[in-house]
């Protein structure tokens, strides 16, 4: 082969090993997302939780009453109501995320091991 050295010809002609692939490699990763998801999970639990409390309190107030002559909602529990919802659709939208990630990882991983075992023979 041109361009290659004389000396070298038999690491070039020889057959080639490759280590295997340590799966804890894949299994850290995976159990890291994991965490994620399950802190992620833990917190929405937590907002959820949260939320059913502030509708609790704004059930005497308008327009959570039926009692026509409710008083209005306060705009401090208004604000709350509003911050909690928006904060569970970010966190709902991250754990979707973080799954669709999980997900990637574990199909690459095994499609990386089949390319592996073609390349290796077996």
């Amino acid at each position: 082969m041109p361009g290659f050295l004389a000396e070298t010809a038999a690491v070039r002609e020889s057959t080639w090993r490759v280590a295997p692939i340590p799966s804890d490699l894949r299994d850290r990763r995976v159990e890291l997302m994991s965490s994620k998801i399950k802190v992620t999970e833990l917190y929405l639990t937590n907002l959820h939780k949260r939320l059913a409390g502030l509708e609790r309190e704004a059930g005497p107030f308008k327009p959570y009453s039926d009692n026509p002559d409710a008083p209005p909602l306060p705009e401090d529990l208004a604000a709350e109501l509003a911050h909690t919802t928006a904060t569970i659709d970010i966190y709902e939208r991250t754990l979707e995320r973080a799954r669709a990630d999980q997900e990637r990882v574990v199909e690459t991983f095994e499609l990386d091991i089949m390319r592996f075992r073609q390349l290796k023979g077996g």
